[in-house]
């Protein structure tokens, strides 16, 4: 796993990744779905991704839609999530960014 992160003009860029198995393309655009929609119920009944789905949730809610989870991932090779946050620690100065 490599985690890094990076200061991007006004805000802090996170990045981890790891080099397993990756995410399957159905499940990544189920997920993308999900966190496209805020939530999923198919995926919350078989209590698969809660923990991404409400991350992203709560990046949204408090930073505004720009600022939740990017997952990329290449299935046999490697999966990377990515979010940033504003530097301020402000709601209001975040979506006026």
């Amino acid at each position: 796993i490599i985690v890094s992160v990076e200061k991007k003009l006004q805000d802090i860029q996170f990045k981890i990744e790891d080099n397993g198995p990756g995410i399957n393309e159905s499940i990544q655009k189920e997920l993308y779905h999900s966190m496209q929609e805020g939530k999923n119920f198919n995926m919350a009944e078989k209590n698969e991704h809660i923990g991404i789905i409400n991350v992203n949730n709560r990046l949204i809610y408090q930073y505004g839609k720009e600022y939740g989870l990017s997952i990329e991932s290449v299935e046999g090779r490697y999966t990377r999530v990515l979010f940033k946050i504003p530097i301020s620690n402000s709601k209001e100065n975040a979506q006026n960014v």
